[in-house]
């Protein structure tokens, strides 16, 4: 399946987040805003672990489920693809070792509310990974790519405009060199 590269950084930045989470075959990983799943895919695919993504788009859920088509039934049982908003994700409380937002952050309607979803959904102290890009004209430039554990999440203060500035201040960095 021929992606179209809407995110700057790519797998390689999806691969330095599974490298700093130190994913195994037992890790649990949910993407918010999945698009057609290619983050959840070169996971699975590379680390052989459990993956579950989330997108409020039917068309996105549909692509990202004909990706995984061919997988094997026994390891059909580690993918779950779900159309579902990302402030209201219908998994339980720490469910995921790791939690993916790669450019999606910005384009939820209510960011601060996606953020307490992945507090609850993430294991105590399961990094959530976050990229993001910021527009200059008609071309994206990545802004930044960091990674933060859950309990610093849960501690966000009430959000609208302070939002970078506050997960700014309690995001451990990731390199964006490949950005």
């Amino acid at each position: 399946m021929k992606d179209i590269k809407l995110r700057p950084g790519g797998l390689e930045l999806t691969t330095i987040a599974a490298k700093a989470a130190v994913l195994t075959k037992d890790s649990c990983v949910l993407d918010m805003g999945c698009g057609t799943g290619a983050s959840i895919y070169h996971l699975w695919h590379e680390y052989d672990c459990h993956v579950a993504g989330i997108d409020c788009s039917k068309k996105a859920i549909a692509a990202a489920k004909a990706r995984f088509r061919d997988a094997d039934s026994q390891k059909k049982s580690h993918i779950r693809l779900i159309e579902a908003d990302a402030a209201h994700v219908p998994f339980p409380d720490a469910s995921f070792d790791l939690a993916l937002m790669e450019c999606t952050l910005t384009l939820f309607a209510d960011p601060m509310a996606v953020l307490r979803e992945a507090a609850r959904v993430l294991r105590p102290g399961g990094p959530l990974f976050v990229s993001a890009c910021r527009r200059l004209g008609s071309i994206l430039f990545p802004a930044r790519s960091e990674m933060m554990c859950s309990s610093s999440l849960s501690q966000m203060p009430s959000f609208p405009m302070a939002l970078w500035k506050t997960i700014s201040e309690r995001l451990l960095p990731v390199s964006t060199d490949v950005c």
